[in-house]
């Protein structure tokens, strides 16, 4: 269990689970085979970050100019329990820091990975939450990719607007993600 939690504490300056992809500009994780672009539409790429020694729990994130927008993507090796107990966990851990977190929705979902229209298996969240004194929009996204969990945590300032930029953004980065060949 503990590959499956990610902590900003273990992270390593080093990205040994990455390499910069020429085309398109981005980097590859080595371990999922996962190509993540350094631009989609206005989000910025952020530089990856490996939370292991070997590479196989990394993130890498991307900041929008708007609505305070961070999308975070995250590859960990895949947990035994099922993606409902995966997910249950996921929000548990948020609920941590965030105890009076309410749950908009919960359950499986349709979402894109790279030309695929709709990911096998994928399960997520919307939360709602206050962080300082802001109401904040998340939305929690997990798609199993064979022995791999490969998840989407995305937040944004909490209003219409914000959810339906937030909510695009996040499909367009899920879209621009290009998943391994298989």
């Amino acid at each position: 269990m503990s590959s499956f939690l990610v902590s900003c504490a273990g992270a390593s300056t080093e990205s040994v689970g990455w390499e910069q992809n020429q085309s398109p500009t981005g980097f590859r994780h080595k371990w999922s085979g996962l190509v993540f672009p350094s631009k989609i539409e206005d989000l910025q790429q952020m530089r990856p970050t490996d939370f292991a020694a070997d590479g196989h729990n990394s993130a890498v994130s991307y900041n929008g100019p708007q609505h305070d927008l961070a999308i975070t993507l995250y590859v960990y090796p895949k947990p035994t329990m099922d993606m409902k107990n995966i997910l249950a966990y996921e929000i548990k851990t948020i609920q941590f820091v965030h105890p009076a977190v309410k749950i908009g929705m919960m359950g499986a979902m349709k979402m894109p990975l790279g030309q695929r229209e709709s990911a096998q298996g994928c399960v997520g969240a919307y939360l709602v939450y206050e962080e300082n004194n802001t109401a904040k929009g998340s939305l929690l996204v997990l798609i199993p990719i064979e022995d791999k969990l490969f998840k989407v945590r995305a937040t944004w300032r909490q209003n219409d607007e914000a959810l339906k930029y937030g909510m695009a953004r996040v499909q367009s980065t899920l879209r621009a993600v290009t998943p391994p060949s298989n």
